[in-house]
């Protein structure tokens, strides 16, 4: 029962993470993170939390471990209900919080690393430049 409890919340966290895409094409700015970062560290970690659930639910069985059984159909229907609902939604808090950590800490476009030859991009800084 927990196998497929672990299993089933990973394939929707997987699910969720399949979703989450920025499908509208953007220009990057200078002086701030490329666009769409935050999007794509979520997708990353929702797909790293959920492969660690996938993992665990195929543990289970292979070590025997899944000896807990309700005898109530009804009870297991809530229990495994809860407990879908409680790992998806923890896992999809933690994988947003580890994203907003990681966009915080992304370089901003400017920094050398992210000019690439060729790249378009706009630049709104107040700088005027003054005409000699």
């Amino acid at each position: 029962m927990f196998a497929n409890i672990f299993q089933l919340s990973a394939g929707i966290l997987l699910g969720i993470a399949s979703f989450i895409v920025t499908d509208t094409f953007q220009f990057p700015v200078f002086g701030k993170q490329l666009p769409g970062s935050l999007e794509r560290y979520k997708q990353t970690w929702l797909l790293r939390i959920g492969l660690i659930l996938l993992v665990i639910g195929y543990i289970f069985p292979i070590l025997d471990l899944d000896s807990f059984y309700i005898e109530d159909y009804f009870e297991r229907i809530i229990f495994s209900f809860v407990s879908v609902t409680t790992l998806v939604i923890n896992g999809y808090i933690i994988g947003s919080l580890f994203a907003e950590k990681n966009h915080k800490n992304a370089p901003v476009v400017g920094d050398v690393e992210l000019i690439k030859p060729g790249m378009v991009a706009l630049d709104f800084s107040e700088e005027k430049n003054e005409k000699q």
